[in-house]
């Protein structure tokens, strides 16, 4: 899941999350929009206060995780439309 996804379905803001994680508002802020990326300690950190849900692939590599779900998507259709 993104970032922008975990804050919007669980209702924090960046300065919460900013604040938990040690960090700036604007720092969440800018991974939230994609303008920054975490280093690899902030990725985990987000990791592990998220549980998870978000996990350090998701924030270090976004790109490849929309096409990761978007080709799963595709063969889920694929296999739906066979059956």
């Amino acid at each position: 899941m993104l970032l922008r996804e975990y804050i919007e379905r669980y209702r924090i803001t960046t300065s919460t999350l900013g604040r938990d994680l040690g960090v700036s508002r604007q720092c969440v802020s800018g991974i939230v929009s994609g303008k920054k990326k975490p280093s690899l300690a902030l990725a985990k950190r987000i990791e592990q206060h998220t549980r998870g849900i978000v996990s350090r692939i998701d924030l270090l590599y976004p790109e490849d995780v929309d096409r990761l779900y978007s080709e799963d998507s595709k063969e889920e259709e694929s296999v739906v439309q066979k059956g």
